[in-house]
């Protein structure tokens, strides 16, 4: 017989919340870029830190429908989510960086 666990258990209670990532269409976040008040920023893949997005959102139109784009909002285990707002991270191989769009909740 296998000995008892060392310690009590925490309750659930203490366990943080996790914000689970979601999926999200490329027309939504289209209508994101144009309805929408954004913060804009991007990361190349060699460089550790985001950049702020200067580019005219015309560009943004068209990295975002080629066709090997991916696009997901972000849950807390990512490094670019943000508490309160939401964060849209859109994969681009064609711009090679991976893109980030926040917005309020």
């Amino acid at each position: 017989m296998c000995p008892p666990p060392c310690g009590p258990r925490r309750p659930w209670r203490c366990r943080p919340s996790v914000v689970a990532s979601q999926r999200i269409t490329k027309a939504e976040v289209d209508r994101i870029i144009d309805e929408e008040s954004i913060d804009c920023s991007f990361k190349f893949d060699h460089e550790p830190m985001l950049q702020p997005y200067e580019g005219c959102l015309q560009n943004l139109h068209r990295v975002l429908h080629d066709g090997a784009t991916k696009v997901k909002v972000v849950g807390s285990r990512s490094d670019y989510y943000v508490r309160g707002k939401r964060t849209i991270e859109m994969d681009a191989p064609c711009f090679p960086a991976t893109i980030i769009i926040r917005t309020e909740n």
